[in-house]
């Protein structure tokens, strides 16, 4: 199962018995054909199990959220967003990373 669906599998658990919880998916989609396609995202969305801005400024969301999740099987080091998070002083959820 892939980082993602692990995410939309624990969204759905959690909006059955917290229906106000929001989950939000920040970024456009990856032409890589093994990433999320719009039909999957897309889908996510109509059904509510997310939110889905697309490629936008990270700030303005993060002020709106209580954790910030990062999944990720790419070994990038520590993105940007994970670290605008941690400034921001919120908790993450993340994959482990080197270093």
């Amino acid at each position: 199962m892939s980082d993602c669906a692990y995410f939309i599998d624990a969204a759905k658990k959690i909006k059955s018995m917290y229906p106000e919880t929001r989950f939000i998916l920040l970024g456009g989609l990856d032409p890589n054909p093994s990433s999320l396609s719009l039909d999957e995202v897309a889908g996510w969305a109509r059904s509510g199990v997310i939110e889905w801005p697309g490629h936008v400024e990270v700030k303005p969301w993060l002020a709106q959220v209580s954790v910030f999740v990062l999944l990720s099987y790419y070994r990038e080091g520590i993105p940007r967003s994970s670290q605008e998070a941690l400034a921001m002083s919120l908790p993450i959820i993340t994959t482990d990373s080197v270093g």
